[in-house]
């Protein structure tokens, strides 16, 4: 190993440097839109709100102004691969970079960092130095504690950047972009298994054009229909309270601050924002709570193996499988968790959980309170029609591999994103050296 010198960020190589953040990099400010500015479709904006904790952003829920003012928002035009940064509020500190081809327009509170001369900072190092602990601190160091949490221009060019030689950036960018580039193609992989369960789930639970015993579709070639609550269903088919379904259910709870304080953190503490909306679980941000605590006040809410959980406050229908690893944890009071008696129906209850009827049917039954929130109850009193146990080992024998392919998948990404999270302060502090 090469010799390494003492720095505000503890040992380095002798021959990188730490600079000032205005000497090499550029935050922009987007463009400050009031609401007489949005329209009901147009050019998408990008607010704080769109960059999410995991590293991406979402563009599927923005305000919007008229396409025929763009010319007047040029220079706030974001191109694919910009940087950006949430300036202001419970997101601060969050950032991502931008991969779609749509043009999109930048908000103020939304920072985007540019190098200075691309021949001194590699971009792509700039993104994962912006994404390491070592920028992040300084962030919360700096930040104005007002009525919202803030970070501006001026702080964040008094703040510092580990700069390795320029080569060595690139390489450092590239060995973890690589393993960036394997974990998006496995949520590929997982997006496109969930949009074929959902379509397997629609034809044979919703349009019934399942296979007969002939091989051809039940209802257009003239399967046995009768009349149930929920309308036409094949003949020897049942409709059914969830409740009726499950062994319990039930939902978390939030410890108080004086039963968490001076203990041991061990217990996978789970809530809303670990559960993406397409049903996956961040691992890398869930918190955890005492084990005294977890066996004690909050023992009703121990989480098993293949429970379904769904969020039923804050951000309502979020819909996932408790895993393997997840198995004895616990939950917090906006997490309901479902648990089955017959674990033959777990695929199948899971999905009518993401089905659209049953989703607007909970929409319809939200409180609108201090924080929005849809009852225990509702979930037990909803209504699902379910097939014999014959036809579900049909069923199953069908989605229980794509599962199982979509667990096999998520695993490898969460033993990637680990590898990723150690890697980065390793390299970006020299520790762990790349050949350049």
């Amino acid at each position: 190993m090469s010799e390494r010198i003492e720095s505000e960020f503890g040992l380095i190589p002798i021959d990188w440097e730490i600079a000032k953040f205005e000497d090499v990099a550029e935050l922009r400010h987007g463009y400050q839109f009031r609401n007489y500015d949005f329209t009901e479709d147009g050019i998408k904006i990008v607010k704080i709100t769109q960059i999410k904790g995991d590293g991406h952003i979402d563009i599927s829920n923005c305000s919007f102004i008229d396409k025929n003012r763009i010319e007047s928002f040029k220079k706030f035009i974001i191109e694919k691969g910009d940087i950006l940064l949430a300036l202001t509020g419970a997101t601060i500190g969050k950032f991502a970079r931008y991969k779609e081809d749509e043009i999109v327009l930048q908000n103020y509170r939304v920072g985007n960092f540019f190098p200075l001369d691309y021949n001194v900072l590699s971009k792509d190092y700039l993104y994962y130095y912006l994404s390491s602990d070592f920028f992040y601190f300084q962030i919360i160091a700096r930040q104005t504690q007002s009525a919202q949490q803030n970070i501006g221009k001026d702080e964040i060019n008094n703040m510092s950047i580990i700069l390795p030689k320029f080569e060595e950036q690139k390489e450092i960018a590239k060995t973890l972009s690589n393993l960036d580039k394997k974990i998006t193609l496995l949520r590929q992989q997982n997006q496109d298994l969930e949009e074929l369960a959902q379509i397997l789930f629609k034809r044979w639970f919703v349009e019934f054009e399942f296979p007969n015993e002939n091989g051809e579709p039940y209802k257009s070639s003239g399967g046995n229909m009768i009349e149930s609550e929920l309308g036409e269903i094949p003949e020897g088919w049942r409709v059914t309270q969830l409740k009726k379904l499950a062994d319990k259910i039930s939902k978390g709870t939030t410890p108080r601050k004086n039963e968490v304080d001076g203990l041991e953190l061990d217990v996978p503490f789970i809530k809303v924002k670990d559960i993406t909306d397409d049903g996956q679980i961040k691992f890398g941000d869930i918190e955890s709570i005492p084990n005294s605590v977890h066996n004690g006040s909050l023992k009703r809410s121990i989480l098993n193996r293949n429970d379904i959980l769904f969020s039923i406050a804050g951000t309502i229908g979020r819909v996932t499988i408790v895993p393997e690893d997840l198995n004895n944890s616990n939950c917090n009071q906006a997490v309901a968790f479902i648990r089955l008696k017959e674990i033959q129906h777990l695929e199948l209850i899971h999905q009518w959980f993401k089905s659209q009827s049953v989703q607007n049917e909970i929409n319809a039954s939200i409180v609108q309170g201090v924080q929005a929130n849809v009852s225990l109850g509702v979930l037990g009193n909803l209504l699902f029609n379910i097939p014999n146990d014959e036809f579900i080992e049909k069923w199953n024998a069908v989605i229980k591999p794509i599962y199982e392919k979509c667990n096999n998948c998520s695993n490898e990404i969460q033993t990637l994103t680990q590898l990723r999270d150690t890697l980065l302060p390793k390299l970006m502090s020299g520790e762990l050296k790349v050949k350049a």
